[in-house]
Parts: C-alpha cells; structure tokens; sequence
C-alpha cells in the first residue's frame, strides 16, 4: 500500500503521516506545489521513513506527501513517487492488474512500473478509463499548470473544507467520489469535477 496525503500546514501534515504509516514507510517523497505560479518547484525522494524535521512548508505553498511500500519487485529509488515524464507528476497510491501492465507496456514501451504507465495513460488520454487494478491519485499536468484528483472505486481518498486530503479518513474529512477527475485549486478551496470515468471489474460494488 502507499498514502497520499496534502496540506499548507506542517503541524497537518505530521498528523496525516502518523495516520497513514500503517500503508508503508518503505520510502517518502515530499513535494511543494506554489499556488501562484501553479507549478511544482520542489521534490525530495528519500528511502525510510519520513523525517519531520526535514519538512519546512513557506508560506502559502501546499506540500504533497507521498509514503510508500512499494508492491513490484523493483524497490530503487527511480520507483519512489511521484512518476515523472516531461513535467507531467503523479502520485499513486493502488495497483494495477498485470494484464493492465503488459497492455500500457506494450502500448508506450518505457517501464514495468504500473504508477510511470499510469501516467502515461493520463498524458496520452487525460482519463483512466480502460485501467482494471485499484489507484487514488494526484496528478499534476504542466500544461494546464494544475493539480488533478482522481480515483476509482477500489481505493480510497478523502478530503475537508481546509482542502486537507489523505489515503486515510480523518477528522472532519470526507471520501472524494470515485470516477471522477477533479480539478484541484487547495489555494481557492475548489474541487471540480470536470470528466468521468467507470470503475473497470469492481467486485464490492462500492463507490
């Protein structure tokens, strides 16, 4: 399992790392997204746990913290999230099918790694349509200078009025819909939904 979880505040952050460690602290990434500019200007990937002290969040800039155990049988530091391709970030909590893998392999040729392939689907397509496994993402696209949300149906996400959001339920939080892909504005208090999508093979039949 992996966790996502965003926040302007540091004291936010540390309480939704404690809460998501129970998904795997195999390895972390920390991320800062500036509102102004609608842009990512900062990753730090590191193996381990997530050291608190190392998180220093400036003023009005949002921090994406993604902590991982990671489910393929290749645990290098290439595979720590958030996806890179050209700018285009995402950030993966889920797994993917393996016929999924093979097809998007076969498709785009680059990687075994089923978050990198998801991201290339979104590039390519700008919807996870087609995709049979569970995944909850962050998406940022330098194209449209934004941040995106989405999910299917098999994995979780949750979000409150601060624009606070995490892999696992919190205080005052509430589950994002599944099947949807939101525009994501944390600095404006908006969430939007712009297209949908099916979950692909839901045995739970949940949302």
């Amino acid at each position: 399992m992996c966790s996502i979880i965003g926040s302007f505040s540091k004291a936010k952050i540390i309480e939704l790392a404690e809460l998501n460690k129970y998904r795997g602290t195999f390895s972390h990434s920390i991320s800062l997204y500036d509102p102004e500019e609608r842009a990512i200007f900062y990753i730090q990937r590191t193996f381990g746990e997530l050291n608190y002290d190392q998180i220093e969040i400036p003023d009005n800039m949002y921090c994406i913290v993604h902590q991982q155990a990671p489910t393929g049988e290749d645990k290098s530091e290439a595979n720590i999230h958030p996806a890179e391709t050209n700018e285009h970030l995402l950030w993966h909590n889920g797994i993917l099918k393996d016929y999924t893998i093979e097809r998007l392999n076969n498709r785009f040729g680059l990687t075994k790694w089923d978050s990198q392939l998801l991201l290339q689907k979104m590039i390519a397509d700008r919807l996870p349509d087609d995709i049979d496994g569970s995944f909850s993402c962050l998406y940022y696209n330098p194209l449209e200078r934004g941040l995106f949300l989405f999910r299917n149906a098999l994995a979780p996400m949750f979000i409150d009025n601060q624009m606070n959001i995490s892999s696992t339920k919190f205080e005052g939080s509430k589950p994002t819909k599944s099947g949807v892909k939101y525009a994501f504005f944390p600095e404006a208090f908006v969430l939007q939904p712009l297209t949908y999508f099916e979950t692909v093979n839901n045995p739970y039949q949940i949302s």
